[in-house]
């Protein structure tokens, strides 16, 4: 099973090697490719071609691509918007494919303005069904293992690449903060009131949490540029 994997993507290592302008991401059998341009004859142009080169490569390689699960999004601000007078009409294999205005990538929402508001809707309504369950369990169960239960459920859903989307606004960071709010009233079983919860729980607040990660991740990368750069003789 393992080596299958290993196989797989050995296989499709050398697909990007067709693209001759865009970007390529790629995760298991997830690809993404991108391209930045003012010029909207020119995004439509690039990416076709490069679009023509998968197709090619897909063909020769006895590769199927799901069509109905290919889509893009075009990614500007809300003021640049408004001078699109058109959209790039994306084809592959003759097929036309879908505009979208928001996608996933690795279970991160991206949408077309990167204002993150499906992506912290989505979370919030994880979080908000998770909590529920908790809460109607909370007085037939130990602490701890409510804990492990909201470690499992609750806790990925505020840390999940948060490093990507913390420079959300700041009314949505407001309603992640008062969902782990709520997580430490109903864990602790406090009333509405209560102050000073986080501090019983060892918890930080998600903005402090999310700083700590970015200096832990900057840290490393520092560290991990410095020993990369040392020679051995």
């Amino acid at each position: 099973m393992i080596l299958g994997r290993l196989l797989f993507l050995l296989y499709i290592n050398v697909l990007p090697q067709g693209l001759n302008f865009s970007h390529h991401r790629m995760y298991a059998d997830d690809t993404n490719i991108t391209y930045a341009d003012k010029d909207l004859n020119e995004i439509d142009d690039y990416l076709n071609k490069d679009l023509q080169s998968v197709n090619t490569w897909l063909s020769a390689y006895k590769l199927t691509l799901n069509l109905n699960k290919t889509e893009f999004l075009i990614i500007t601000s809300r003021q640049m918007r408004v001078y699109l007078s058109a959209n790039p009409s994306l084809t592959i294999s003759n097929f036309l494919i879908e505009q979208v205005s928001s996608t996933k990538s690795l279970g991160v929402s991206i949408d077309e303005n990167f204002s993150w508001n499906t992506h912290i809707e989505t979370v919030c309504k994880k979080i908000s069904s998770a909590l529920g369950l908790i809460k109607r369990i909370r007085d037939f169960v130990p602490f701890y293992i409510l804990l492990n239960i909201f470690n499992g459920l609750v806790k990925p859903q505020f840390d999940y690449c948060s490093l990507v989307w913390d420079c959300c606004s700041l009314s949505l960071a407001e309603k992640l903060q008062k969902l782990q709010n709520r997580a430490a009233r109903i864990l602790l079983s406090a009333p509405y009131d209560s102050t000073d919860l986080f501090r019983g729980l060892h918890w930080k607040n998600l903005r402090n949490q999310r700083l700590f990660e970015i200096r832990v991740s900057k840290t490393l990368g520092e560290f991990k540029t410095k020993l990369s750069n040392l020679s051995f003789e």
